[in-house]
């Protein structure tokens, strides 16, 4: 039984899913036959908490300032910065979940190829 390694490629908001096939009368000739799409949300939206979430952050961040830096700043300062790093630096927290569920659906749809392939037999 052969294991079979899923290629992804990321095109814009889409990531594609190939599965490597070889031509019969060329096994070193490496194709690549499309499985599926998936369509990723890309809103600057996705990545915005909501009320609750935004509350709590603010008031950790305020908490943080004042135990580590003995700096009492306000919601203003706390909301300011906040937002700074849901824009410049919460796209990397989001690419490394991404990145993680690839590699979860990446097993498990190695393990379905090799459920499909005992079938076939």
């Amino acid at each position: 039984m052969q294991d079979t390694q899923f290629t992804f490629a990321i095109k814009g908001s889409k990531i594609i899913i190939y599965e490597p096939t070889t031509a019969a009368s060329d096994p070193f000739c490496i194709s690549y036959k499309k499985l599926g799409v998936i369509q990723l949300k890309k809103k600057e939206d996705d990545f915005l908490l909501n009320k609750e979430q935004t509350k709590t952050a603010i008031e950790k961040i305020k908490t943080y300032y004042l135990e580590n830096l003995d700096m009492e700043i306000g919601n203003l300062q706390s909301e300011i910065f906040l937002d700074y790093i849901t824009k410049h630096i919460g796209i990397y927290y989001y690419n490394k979940g991404i990145a993680d569920a690839m590699g979860f659906m990446t097993e498990k749809l190695d393990d379905f190829y090799l459920l499909m392939k005992d079938e076939l037999e």
